[in-house]
Order: structure tokens, then sequence, then C-alpha cells
């Protein structure tokens, strides 16, 4: 059976064997619909595949495609064991229909991919052949021998070929081959062979593809930094008052990402004034920043990759752990982050920002990759030495980093700047003194607007004017809140958003919210002992 060029281009671009089998169905089915349909007539074209052509099945001629009056479909399509079969095959969807129009045929082509899963798949080969970490290298297999096929695999793209004939296109099929050995090929044989070409062909395409948005979705004035003076929608209120309010379950889902972050009620409880936001909350901030990055103008803004706060544990930074031992953690969790925002090479990156949450207190460093500069960006200007403040967090980061980077890059002229530079403390004159809690406030804020040139503003008032940085601050966590949970990227916005409608009808605010500062410590002091408990059940 012959396919036209837009059938072509939709198994071209297939991703996954299923979406493959999806295809080859739609194109059958549809064809087939279109023959019964329009049976008493005869040469009809068929809209979609230009260059095919379909002859009344009366007619003993063909002229524009073979065997199609031979087709064995008809409009009842799929066998319903077939389709129940398909259906339990991951990953990927099968859409039931009884009918495929034209239309079904050239939206598929809009299909959604998933590039973090390509993404992955891509940095398991890289890890697979490099021993970066301390890990052994596997034993690699002959060139001659085939691709291991998983079962799912063969049978999504084998259930459909026997259903079908084989497909190939109108050049293929005019095209005269010499006799050779091939050609004593059995049927089977050469229905293995075809099944194995695609599911290679999708896997190698996998391993190469990754999407960047267009220019069309970036632009200067996709302002992603918070505006200060830009008053709470009727939308943001709703969702402040379900998520500040200390009802509920607390281990209810609020925010989950394609990137995998889950962040429940009660850490988002702590973005209410007074109470010290949970690295659970930043890290989702954080996650937030990583995927708005994709939307940045390339012309004036620098590339920026934020690393979560659990990037490495307090374990980890203890006398006895080397340097080695923490790149075997920082090393793969890098790179399971590269993936996770698609990010191609990671000496593309401009600047990179690891918050730190040491002793109840954010801060975060700023590493350059292009003038080698090390930032140290804390909003506090208490005075106290460097070393005994940070306690040589910033220097066992530096060393880390550089060790990942040699690793993945080799030794380059930059990464020896960031290998001898000296770690500075940025100067700003919206540091503070007597605030004590909101400096995940303000190292959210720095991180946000901060792109390694200076002068730079964050739009704070001084702590001269202190009840107008309160009310900045207070404004920003509210703003905040609502941004990750709003957020495009926040799978289950929607659902999160009726949860908090129904609260707001059915419930007084005034009552609800009323002595905040207790319910909410009270609530994180229960959270907090079931996590210990649950921590102690393992070990």
């Amino acid at each position: 059976m012959d396919i036209g060029t837009q059938t072509q281009k939709e198994i071209d671009y297939c991703s996954t064997p299923v979406q493959l089998t999806g295809v080859i169905y739609d194109h059958v089915a549809w064809e087939a619909s279109k023959k019964s349909k329009k049976g008493g007539e005869t040469n009809q074209e068929l809209e979609g595949d230009g260059d095919a052509w379909l002859e009344h099945e009366n007619t003993g001629e063909d002229k524009g495609c073979d065997d199609v009056h031979n087709t064995p479909f008809d409009d009842g399509g799929i066998s319903d064991s077939c389709l129940a079969a398909l259906q339990t095959i991951e990953p990927g969807v099968y859409r039931q229909t009884t009918e495929v129009a034209q239309v079904d045929v050239v939206n598929n082509m809009d299909q959604p991919v998933d590039l973090a899963e390509c993404s992955q798949q891509q940095a398991h080969k890289q890890n697979t052949i490099t021993d970066a970490y301390g890990k052994e290298k596997p034993p690699t297999t002959s060139a001659d021998e085939p691709d291991e096929v998983t079962e799912a695999e063969m049978q999504s793209v084998e259930t459909l070929l026997k259903l079908a004939p084989i497909l190939q296109t109108s050049t293929e099929s005019n095209q005269k081959t010499p006799v050779s050995a091939n050609t004593n090929k059995t049927d089977d044989e050469r229905h293995t062979h075809l099944v194995r070409t695609r599911i290679n062909m999708i896997r190698e395409r996998n391993e190469k593809r990754m999407a960047e948005l267009g220019d069309a979705y970036r632009s200067p004035y996709c302002n992603r930094v918070t505006n200060l003076y830009e008053p709470l929608l009727g939308r943001d209120q709703t969702i402040i008052c379900y998520l500040l309010a200390p009802v509920g379950d607390i281990g209810t889902l609020i925010y989950k990402s394609d990137s995998g972050v889950e962040t429940l009620k009660i850490i988002f409880e702590t973005f209410h004034p007074s109470q010290y936001i949970s690295y659970g909350g930043m890290d989702a901030f954080v996650d937030v920043l990583n995927f708005e990055e994709k939307k940045r103008d390339k012309k004036s803004s620098p590339y920026r990759l934020f690393l979560p706060t659990t990037i490495l544990q307090d374990e980890m930074f203890e006398p006895k752990i080397t340097d080695s031992d923490r790149l075997k953690v920082f090393g793969p969790s890098v790179d399971d982050i590269l993936c996770k925002y698609q990010v191609k090479k990671v000496d593309k990156v401009d600047l990179i920002f690891i918050p730190v949450l040491l002793s109840d207190h954010y801060w975060c460093l700023c590493f350059n990759m292009k003038n080698g500069d090390i930032e140290l960006i804390d909003n506090s200007r208490y005075a106290e030495s460097f070393t005994k403040r940070y306690r040589g967090r910033p220097e066992k980061l530096r060393r880390v980093l550089i060790l990942y980077l040699k690793g993945k890059i080799g030794q380059k002229e930059w990464i020896t700047k960031l290998e001898k530079a000296k770690i500075i403390r940025k100067e700003m004159d919206w540091r503070t003194l007597q605030n004590g809690c909101d400096c995940g406030v303000f190292t959210m804020r720095h991180m946000e607007t901060y792109k390694g040139k200076s002068p730079w503003n964050a739009g704070f008032a001084t702590e001269d004017q202190k009840k107008i940085q309160d009310s900045q601050l207070r404004f920003l966590r509210y703003r905040y809140l609502s941004k990750i949970v709003l957020s495009d990227y926040n799978l289950i916005r929607k659902e999160v958003y009726d949860k908090a409608t129904d609260f707001t009808k059915n419930s007084s605010p005034v009552d609800v919210l009323h002595d905040l500062d207790n319910k909410i410590s009270n609530r994180l002091d229960q959270f907090f002992n079931l996590k210990k408990g649950k921590q102690n059940e393992k070990s």
C-alpha cells in the first residue's frame, strides 16, 4: 500500500512506537472510510495525501495507487481485543476513534512529544560510556549485534502491521531493485526487519532531538520579573486565602510539574508573613524560574540555570566527606537537572545560581561562566567574618562545581578563572540588619532579578524605610505563592484552583485566617514530626 507525503511526514515525526502505530491505523482507517463513502465515484483524489488516488472497487484499472482496492480494511477498524492490547502499552495513549477524519490526520502532527524523556535517554546513553563519577563502564556490544527490542515495542508496532500491508513510499515502490539474497526472505523476516528498522529510527531521533522555543515565543517584552506595584487579581486572592488557611490535609498536593517537582499544601503555608519559607517552597520557585528561562530574549537576557537548595544535603559538607564524594552526588544531580530543563550543554549557560539554606538563613551563590566571577548574594549586613558566617560552604560548592565542569568539558580558560576567583560578598543598599525571617523572600527576589550586571536594582526600599520594605516583602510572599501555583508549569493548577474557589464560597475567610501564626506553626510541627517519624522507620 502506498502512502502520501502527508502521512509519511507523520510517520517520520513519530517519537515512540505507540505514536507510530496510531499514525498507521489512522491512515488505513481513514483511507478505507473514504473508499466506502465514495464508492460510487471513480478516480477520487484523497485529500491530504496528494499523490494517492482511489479507484472504484469495481474497476479493473489502477492509475495512481497500487492495490488500494485490495486493502482488507473497512470502517470497523481495529478489533476490540487489539485495541485493548494497544491501550496497555506504555509509554503513550492510544486514542479511541470509530471514524478518523482528515482533520484528525493533520492534527496528529501536533501531538506533544515527551522531550524530558528524550533528554533522559540521551543522558543515560552518555552516562553508560563515561566514568566521570567513579562508576564502572558497562560492557559494550558488537556493532553487528542488533539492539534489544522490548516486548512492548514489538507488540505495539507489530499489532498494526499484521492488520495492514507493509507501508512503503511511492518512490520506493517504483524503484527497481536488483535481485539479491534479500528476495529469499520470508514475509515474517521482512516484517520483523521493518519493525526493528522503524524502532531504531525512533530511538535515534529521540537521542538527538532537543526542542527550543522559536523566536516568536521569545521577546524582550515578555517580562518574567514580578512587578512590585501590580495589584493582586481576584484569582490570586482566591489561591492565597485557600493555601494560607490552616485547614485540610497537610499532605494535599498543590504543585506538580513535568520536572518531577512536587509541593504540598503545608509547604505553601510557610509563605505566610513571619514564617520561614520552607526549602520545598524555594525549590518550587527554582523550578518555575528554570522553565521561564526558555522564554528569555536571547539578545538581551543571559542564560541562567538555577539549582535547588537540596542539590547537596548538609551531611555532604561534613569534614570527613571529600570533594570526590560530593561529586558523586552533585554530578548526576546536575545531569538530571540539565535533562529536565532541556539544557543542551552546560557551557552554554551564562550564570549558575545555587541557593543555600544554612542555619535557618538563605543566601545564594552566583557563578558567572563567562567572566569567571563568583558572587555571594546575602540580604544580611550583619558584621561577621566571612569564614565564620558561611563555614566554608561557598568554597566547597565552588570546588565541586569546578570538578564537574572539568569532567564535562575539560579545562577552559573561564573555568580556570572560576577556580582562582575570589568569592565576593555583594554590596546592596537594601541589605538588612534587623530582619530575621524574610531571607527566603530576599533570595527568591535576588535570583529572579539578578542577571550578572551592575548597577542592579531589585526594587527594594532600604531598611531605613522599614514599613515600605516590610510591605514589599509581604506582597512578594503572596505574589510568589500565586505565581508558583497558577503558573503554566503546574500540571494540577486547575484542580487546585477549583478547590480554592469552593473553599472561598463555603467558608468565611475572616474566621479561618484568624491567628495564623500559631495555627500554621502547630501544623508545621505536626508535619515535620511526622516526617521525622517516617525517616526513623526507614533507618
